[in-house]
């Protein structure tokens, strides 16, 4: 059972209609580079939106969350006028 007092959540904001997994891993700094992706995803239990991903291809959207360990990612996609993506 997760203890939820230590769940991390962070907001990840992005210009753009999506974010691959692979990138939001290196964005976020949870791996150093690109090529470590496939790795980390194989090793790790990455989920999206509450099911097991193994794809570094995998679009994340728009309210789209990930979560790693006790770690949440939400996507929050904004378009460079500051308005959010439908």
């Amino acid at each position: 059972m997760v203890n939820k007092m230590n769940v991390e959540k962070k907001v990840i904001s992005i210009t753009t209609p999506h974010i691959t997994l692979g990138q939001m891993l290196k964005f976020q700094h949870v791996i150093s580079s690109g090529a470590q992706a496939k790795t980390f995803i194989k090793t790790h239990e990455v989920k999206v939106n509450g099911v097991l991903c193994k794809e570094r291809g995998k679009k994340l959207f728009n309210n789209d969350t990930v979560s790693i360990n006790n770690t949440h990612f939400y996507i929050n996609n904004q378009n460079t006028n500051g308005q959010q993506y439908q």
